[in-house]
C-alpha cells in the first residue's frame, strides 16, 4: 500500500514531495530522465546499472545520443523497446552506434519485424520477450508486464509495461497502453499505487481512464507531448480532477526525479526541471 504524503511545491529547480517511511540507505542514488523527444517515448534510468525505456524516433535520436553523453552514460545495461512504432525504436541505431548495450529487450512477435531483423543482422545480444520478466541492480527494481493477449489490431496494446521501484519511489511506465490493455493489466496483474505514471501514449483519448487511476492513485503524471497533437484536454482534465499534478515534456523540456532523503524517517522526491 502506498504511503501517506505531504506535498511540497517549489516553482524554481524542483518539486518536492515529503513521503514518510521506516528505514533508508544512503547508497548510490538512482534517478529517472524523461528526455524530451517530442510526442514520442525515451526515458532514461541512471544508475549503478542503466536502462533505457524507448528510443525516442528517429528524428530525435542525435539528441538522444548528445543527451546520454552529456550525462557521461557509456554503456546501458538494456535497451527496452515496449512496442514497435517507430516514436518508440527509431532511435535504436543510432544509440547502438554511439553507446555500448549489453542486451536489448524487444517484444515478442510472431511476424517479422525490420527492428529484429537489424539486431540479428548487427549480432547484437537481444531477448524477444513472451512473458513478464525481472530486471534489477541496486536500488532498481523493473518488472516488465508483457500483455495477457496479443491485439491484432492495435500495436500499442501490445505495449509492455513497466513497474518500476526505483530507490524507494514508485512508477509505472505505461508505454503506449489504451484502455483495452489497462483494463487487461488491472484484471490480471496486481497493479498497485504509485508515485509517478509515465501516462500512456502521450496522453491521448485512447487511455489513462478513470479505472486506471482509481488503481494507482499517482501523485504525479509525466506525459511525453508536443503541445501540439497532444495531450488529449480530457485527459488533463481527468488527471487534474484525480488530484494528480501534471508534468509536460513539451512545456518543461526534459524531467529528472530522483529521492532526496534527508534524514533517516523521511524521503523527498525531487523533480527537475531540465530545460535550457
Amino acid at each position: 500500500m502506498k504511503k501517506n504524503i505531504m506535498k511540497i511545491f517549489v516553482m524554481s529547480l524542483a518539486i518536492i514531495i515529503i513521503k514518510f517511511f521506516n528505514g533508508y540507505s544512503y547508497e548510490l542514488k538512482p534517478e529517472v530522465q524523461f528526455i524530451d523527444v517530442g510526442q514520442a517515448d525515451c526515458i532514461l534510468i541512471k544508475g549503478s546499472k542503466n536502462y533505457l525505456i524507448d528510443t525516442g524516433s528517429g528524428e530525435t535520436s542525435e539528441s538522444v545520443v548528445k543527451h546520454l553523453k552529456m550525462e557521461g552514460i557509456e554503456e546501458l545495461e538494456n535497451i527496452i523497446i515496449t512496442h514497435y512504432h517507430e516514436d518508440h525504436y527509431g532511435g535504436l541505431k543510432r544509440i547502438l552506434q554511439n553507446v555500448k548495450v549489453k542486451e536489448i529487450i524487444l517484444p515478442y512477435v510472431e511476424h517479422k519485424e525490420d527492428i529484429i531483423s537489424y539486431v540479428k543482422k548487427m549480432d547484437f545480444n537481444y531477448t524477444l520477450l513472451d512473458k513478464n520478466t525481472l530486471l534489477e541492480s541496486p536500488k532498481v527494481n523493473l518488472k516488465i508486464l508483457v500483455p495477457p493477449q496479443r491485439d491484432k489490431n492495435i500495436e500499442n496494446n501490445n505495449s509492455l509495461v513497466i513497474l518500476g521501484q526505483i530507490d524507494d519511489i514508485s512508477y509505472l511506465f505505461m508505454a503506449d497502453a489504451e484502455k483495452k490493455l489497462e483494463d487487461e493489466l488491472i484484471k490480471n496483474y496486481n497493479i498497485p499505487r504509485v508515485n509517478i505514471l509515465k501516462v500512456g501514449h502521450h496522453g491521448l483519448i485512447t487511455g489513462t481512464t478513470n479505472r486506471l487511476l482509481n488503481a494507482t492513485k499517482p501523485d504525479f503524471a509525466v506525459i511525453f507531448s508536443d503541445g501540439i497533437g497532444s495531450p488529449s484536454y480530457n485527459v488533463s482534465q481527468r488527471l487534474t480532477k484525480h488530484g494528480v499534478n501534471i508534468l509536460r515534456t513539451d512545456k518543461l523540456g526534459s524531467i529528472k526525479i530522483e529521492n532526496g532523503s534527508s534524514s533517516e524517517d523521511k524521503v523527498i522526491i525531487k523533480i527537475y526541471n531540465l530545460k535550457t
